[in-house]
């Protein structure tokens, strides 16, 4: 706190006046800092916090966002989720599975795949 000399001479702690900014509620100034060493340790204090920042954002960033399969690699599913649900319609009217596998250019395996497991593409493991 800066202190004043009153006429007197005696030193005197003189505390900030709160300060209106102008919507009625008066809210505390904040202390200007002034030893170098002060500002040096509030200005390290900052350096933190945006480190800290960048790294929660980085983290939020490849949270949200899963890495791709940009080269499309993988196995290709071989029946959709429409076909799936040709084959259960096929097979509840009684077409028998090797029939349904013909029809649908697919091995029986597959055929037993998506009847049983429902798995889109057939690839229930």
């Amino acid at each position: 706190m800066p202190r004043f000399k009153t006429p007197g001479g005696a030193a005197e702690t003189h505390e900030p006046p709160d300060v209106d900014v102008g919507d009625g509620l008066a809210r505390p100034t904040m202390p200007t800092p002034t030893a170098p060493d002060e500002i040096a340790r509030i200005w390290a204090a900052l350096d933190d916090c945006y480190a800290q920042m960048a790294e929660l954002q980085g983290l939020m960033t490849a949270a949200l966002n899963p890495p791709r399969n940009a080269r499309n690699a993988g196995r290709k599913p071989v029946l959709s989720d429409s076909d799936v649900a040709d084959i259960r319609a096929m097979y509840a009217d009684g077409l028998s599975i090797a029939h349904i596998a013909r029809v649908m250019g697919c091995a029986r395996g597959t055929v037993k795949r998506a009847l049983e497991a429902g798995a889109p593409g057939g690839n229930a493991g």
